[in-house]
């Protein structure tokens, strides 16, 4: 982030890239075949994988990464992740004990009634314990508890698919969007007596397809990544509009705000990344980085 220049590169896999997410300062994984990569040996030297698990790409669905709290040792990363051999349901697979925590979560008769699983969101609710957002080809919002495999809450968000889904850090709000001409804000109130999920606002785009949405650490700002190559930036609070940026050529496809501490800039000898910073990656092949509010 310093010199902008790339520290390592790698021919990771054959076909194209679904998901990639950082677990640790030296650690990687990637959809489709799940690897998990070490980048703790010399910057020359090309990682080689540590790990692989089978995933099901056929929806194109990526893979949802968390990394529960707690002492080095105690601490876990849970991976949620379409079922292997159902492409409606959900598997959550436990990556520090190499063992699946739950397999086949989905309704009954879910290829009717809510058909594939197109995007998947960890976050905690109210009461602090862990749940699971899935966006369905049906146009549903679904919440699972992760830990016992049951489903808390369902909203009708859109009559098409939705391909794109985030749920604020603080657990309260969630954005989601597809290949309609619609960003949707919904409400999130789970882990408390209601346990609500329901829309409290939209805006119309100008043009259709939402391909990724992403909320800032602080909950105060969505970021939002257009097929037409354009980055819109939101208030959380009621979806207030605040900017439309663009630099690309081409639609956007993953975005991503620092999320860093100081303490970890250090550690690495760099200095601390702003937090309003993101980055947003486009189907032109470059990488823009943004500072906003």
């Amino acid at each position: 982030m310093t010199t902008r220049r790339p520290l390592r590169r790698w021919k990771a896999h054959e076909s194209g890239i679904l998901a990639l997410h950082g677990l640790s300062a030296d650690q990687l994984l990637r959809g489709d075949q799940l690897h998990i990569w070490s980048l703790a040996g010399e910057q020359e030297e090309e990682p080689g994988p540590q790990f692989t698990l089978l995933v099901n790409s056929l929806n194109f669905c990526g893979v949802a990464v968390l990394s529960t709290a707690g002492e080095a040792e105690q601490s876990e990363v849970l991976l949620a992740l379409p079922a292997i051999d159902e492409n409606a349901a959900i598997d959550v697979y436990n990556l520090s004990t190499r063992k699946y925590e739950r397999q086949g979560i989905m309704v009954p008769n879910a290829t009717k009634d809510t058909g594939l699983c197109m995007c998947l969101k960890f976050f905690k609710g109210v009461d602090q314990r862990i749940y699971l957002a899935a966006g369905y080809e049906s146009g549903t919002v679904i919440v699972w508890d992760v830990e016992k495999g049951t489903l808390v809450q369902r909203c009708k968000i859109h009559d098409e698919p939705v391909l794109s889904l985030d749920i604020s850090p603080d657990g309260r709000s969630g954005f989601c969007g597809g290949a309609y001409s619609k960003v949707v804000q919904f409400a999130v109130d789970i882990g408390t007596e209601s346990d609500l999920l329901r829309i409290s606002s939209e805006q119309t785009l100008p043009a259709r397809g939402t391909a990724v949405a992403r909320v800032r650490p602080d909950s105060k700002i969505v970021a939002i990544g257009s097929w037409d190559s354009s980055i819109r930036i939101y208030k959380t609070k009621a979806l207030k509009p605040l900017a439309v940026l663009q630099a690309h050529r081409q639609g956007i496809q993953c975005l991503c705000f620092a999320s860093g501490t100081a303490n970890d800039a250090e550690s690495e000898g760099n200095p601390t990344t702003p937090a309003n910073t993101f980055a947003a990656g486009s189907k032109d092949g470059t990488i823009t980085l943004w500072q906003i509010y």
